[in-house]
């Protein structure tokens, strides 16, 4: 739970002054294992106990994903294929590891490099509808189909704020959380480096993702701040229109 609500104790992406060994998360050149054992033995400056500060991504991300790999005795990838891919028949949706070498990239699946030590926290690849298929697992109590690929609790589970009390944002696992109020309802939220963005209105059953072809990262805050100040709240009351026009 600590490592992926970045309250683990292990400085997050902005948090770590000097990575040094830690560059091996972003490394497609070795394994995740490899990269694991060092992150796991190498301590950082800035570390702390866990649960009692707030610190976003990196390092604790990628210890999540070996610990996987030791559970299932399988790869990170292997894994997501068999619990979670094949369930929800995704065409497209994996994880490689492009930090080091991202003008290597082109949109391209077969341009994908870096497998064998997946960036669990920023390396996963997918299309429109391998991502809205993971959304409506989420928003149909963990189903994808007639198959239950987590349990229906866990999806409440992660969207529980554990940053929040620690003086931190309002964060779960791996969603950003909008507080509802009394005008509106709670929305979590997911935004990537390149201005991407995924949410839910659980209250509401809807979500959406807007993608963005376009690996600069220029100006990339913006798409997002667009989405939560204007794209989510037409959609909401679009929804609410449509649904009182139904019902009179």
């Amino acid at each position: 739970v600590q490592l992926v609500s970045n309250t683990s104790g292990i400085p997050g992406l902005s948090g770590i002054p000097n990575y040094g060994a830690h560059m091996c998360q972003f490394s497609g050149f070795v394994t995740l294992q490899e990269c694991a054992e060092t992150l796991f033995t190498v301590l950082v400056e800035g570390t702390v106990a866990p649960g009692t500060r707030f610190s976003y991504g990196g390092t604790q991300w990628q210890l999540a994903g070996a610990v996987v790999e030791n559970v299932t005795n399988s790869t990170w990838n292997q894994a997501f294929d068999a619990y979670i891919g094949e369930p929800c028949d995704l065409e497209v949706f994996t994880y490689g590891n492009m930090w080091l070498n991202l003008q290597d990239w082109t949109g391209n699946p077969d341009s994908l490099t870096g497998q064998q030590n997946g960036h669990v926290e920023g390396g996963a690849i997918t299309n429109m509808r391998d991502y809205g298929k993971l959304l409506l697992m989420h928003l149909r109590e963990g189903r994808c189909g007639d198959n239950q690929v987590i349990p229906a609790e866990a999806v409440g589970f992660m969207q529980v704020d554990r940053a929040g009390p620690l003086g931190g944002p309002n964060y779960g696992m791996g969603w950003w959380i909008l507080p509802g109020d009394a005008n509106n309802t709670e929305v979590v939220y997911d935004p990537g480096a390149f201005g991407a963005i995924s949410w839910l209105d659980m209250e509401r059953g809807i979500g959406g993702y807007i993608g963005i072809d376009d690996y600069s990262q220029t100006n990339s805050g913006d798409v997002y701040a667009l989405a939560l100040a204007t794209i989510i709240p037409l959609q909401q009351a679009a929804v609410d229109a449509a649904r009182e026009a139904a019902a009179n």
